[in-house]
C-alpha cells in the first residue's frame, strides 16, 4: 500500500510505525520515496518537510510490538474535487 504525505523533520526509517492517536490500524514502514525537500519559515523556527511516499504494510493498532518506534500520523481530508462542467 502506497501512502503520500508531506512530513516534518527526519522520515520514518525502514521497520518503524505510522498510527493515528485513535486508529484501528497502523502501518509498517517498508519502504519510503522521496518526491521533494523544502522549508518552513515559522518566525524563529525553520522547519524542514520532505513530500514523500510511504510504502506500508497495513496491521492492527493492537499487533504493533510494544518496543517499535510509532510515529504520529494524522489524515488529512483533501477537499472534495470540483465536478466538471461538460461543455
Amino acid at each position: 500500500m502506497k501512502l503520500s504525505a508531506t512530513w516534518e523533520g527526519p522520515l520514518p526509517g525502514i521497520g518503524s510505525y505510522l498510527k493515528a492517536p485513535k486508529g484501528r490500524s497502523a502501518y509498517r514502514v517498508c519502504g519510503v520515496h522521496v518526491i521533494s525537500e523544502g522549508t518552513i519559515d515559522r518566525g524563529e523556527v525553520v522547519s524542514i518537510t520532505t513530500r514523500a511516499t510511504f510504502f506500508v504494510e497495513r496491521i492492527k493498532a493492537s499487533d504493533v510490538p510494544s518496543d517499535a518506534t510509532v510515529h504520529a500520523w494524522r489524515w488529512v481530508s483533501r477537499a472534495p474535487t470540483p465536478k466538471r462542467i461538460r461543455p
